[in-house]
């Protein structure tokens, strides 16, 4: 069984077209994977020699006090899942492999618009990651569907390819994804931006390994967000 998983979304920034109207911290917290909220997105596709191992979710719905009323700015969540590759498919004795995803979801309301929203997978640093997706920037004018893949080979140890898809949509502007190492972290994130009303769904995965025996002591999905109310995104 996976140790720990952890998801937060922290730090999303409310704006006006005549600039940032105020910062909120959110802590998302823990709620059961079999919940009603927490089932809104099926899981990818699977294929080959791979444990489904866990799947958390966090969720929270942000609200701003705009006039003296109390508006519903957008509701949020991030999943976590979590296969495992067959080590009995594999042939490497030092190091065991897997593959994080993680599905983010930002649903603007009223007279709120998305502009910008970052989904991250964090691992720790002695965690490999050595493959991911998406693996390549959008920037399109209309919205158009992808089909998100990763195929695992257990960075080339493995007897056959495992792999994990799911199709989604993605909105104008721009879509793009980087790594780097933060605080003895590394983090996969996925940006998008654009101006939108509607529902923005976010999907990446990873390949990961780490050594036998020893895997991380977490594995985490962060949501950060900014919005402007503009009546008409």
């Amino acid at each position: 069984m996976w140790q720990r998983m952890e998801n937060n979304a922290t730090s999303p920034t409310l704006r006006s077209p005549g600039g940032t109207i105020g910062t909120v911290l959110l802590m998302i917290g823990m709620v059961l994977a079999s919940s009603p909220l927490a089932e809104a997105r099926e899981a990818p596709r699977q294929s080959g020699p791979l444990n489904f191992d866990e799947r958390q979710c966090g969720r929270d719905t942000l609200k701003r006090r705009v006039n003296g009323r109390l508006e519903v700015v957008a509701k949020a969540e991030t999943c976590l899942l979590f296969y495992a590759y067959d080590p009995l498919a594999e042939d490497n004795d030092e190091r065991d492999y897997g593959i994080a995803w993680v599905q983010a979801r930002i649903d603007p309301r009223g007279a709120w618009c998305a502009t910008d929203v970052w989904s991250d997978l964090v691992v720790s640093e002695d965690t490999r990651m050595h493959k991911h997706t998406p693996g390549r920037n959008f920037k399109i004018g209309k919205s158009r569907r992808v089909k998100v893949k990763l195929t695992s080979s257990a960075n080339g140890f493995g007897e056959e390819n495992a792999s994990l898809s799911e199709k989604t949509r993605i909105y104008p502007r721009r879509l793009r994804h980087s790594r780097f190492i933060f605080d003895r972290s590394r983090v996969l994130r996925q940006r998008w931006t654009g101006q939108r009303g509607g529902v923005i769904n976010l999907t990446s995965g990873a390949e990961l390994s780490w050594e036998e025996g020893d895997p991380p002591d977490a594995i985490s999905s962060g949501l950060l967000y900014d919005f402007e109310r503009r009546g008409r995104c």
